[in-house]
């Protein structure tokens, strides 16, 4: 995963106590998506974009985001509660 300072960051896990870490360990304000409708249109920019979405969120939203190019990072041991999804850029 690579972040620059130029990558918006952007979740829907609005929870009080995920939320606080991601803002601590990322260093950053995470923006705050009130729903899934915006991902698509995230993942569409030309902008580097990460967004943090609930695994079972993912999942559900996996057959409508197939056809847009990003890339995921999971947990590859422990509890899969979390994924990452990122613009692919240049």
């Amino acid at each position: 995963m690579n972040l620059t300072n130029e990558t918006e960051l952007w979740t829907t896990a609005v929870d009080d106590k995920k939320l606080p870490a991601m803002n601590f360990y990322l260093d950053r304000r995470l923006g705050l998506l009130e729903g899934p409708e915006r991902i698509r249109d995230l993942l569409t920019t030309e902008k580097s974009v990460g967004i943090i979405v609930y695994a079972d969120e993912y999942e559900a939203l996996r057959p409508h985001l197939a056809p847009i190019p990003h890339r995921t990072i999971r947990a590859k041991r422990g509890a899969d509660l979390l994924v990452y999804l990122s613009t692919v850029g240049p």
